[in-house]
């Protein structure tokens, strides 16, 4: 009885760091995404002046001083 206990606890240990591990990750991704954002905004604008050939002015957020940086 007692080494089918152990076996439960190890489950219900394993169970949980599996589902926090996901967790993390998620939220890992989440943030990531939401981080780049900007920069990939700005790559995507100077992309379109490099095929087109017209110079436009490239409107940033005001929030997002290092994207206003580069």
């Amino acid at each position: 009885m007692r080494s089918l206990l152990r076996f439960k606890q190890i489950d219900v240990m394993f169970l949980v760091s599996v589902s926090t591990i996901i967790i993390m990750s998620i939220l890992i991704f989440g943030l990531s995404c939401i981080i780049t954002r900007p920069i990939l905004n700005l790559a995507a604008v100077v992309n379109h002046i490099k095929k087109t050939g017209e110079l436009q002015e490239i409107t940033l957020p005001e929030y997002d001083n290092e994207t206003s940086v580069l």
